[in-house]
């Protein structure tokens, strides 16, 4: 479950959540020239579990991504 909030018509969004009783949160950035979107980042943190069992070993990820759009 989660929420995104747009800011700077449309260039920053913030996002926030919750999956499997862990916060997670990222940040998005579209780099524009007039209307024509170019460049698209994004970040997101969360925490996943490398073990079978449930809530054995959480650890934090960190991801990134980059698109170019023409």
């Amino acid at each position: 479950m989660g929420y995104e909030k747009v800011l700077l018509k449309n260039i920053l969004r913030l996002r926030g959540g919750i999956s499997r009783g862990y916060t997670v949160g990222g940040v998005g950035l579209n780099v524009r020239i007039y209307k024509l979107s170019l460049l698209r980042l994004d970040y997101a943190t969360y925490m996943r579990y490398l073990s079978k069992e449930i809530q054995l070993k959480p650890e934090k990820f960190h991801a990134i991504q980059i698109g170019l759009l023409f």
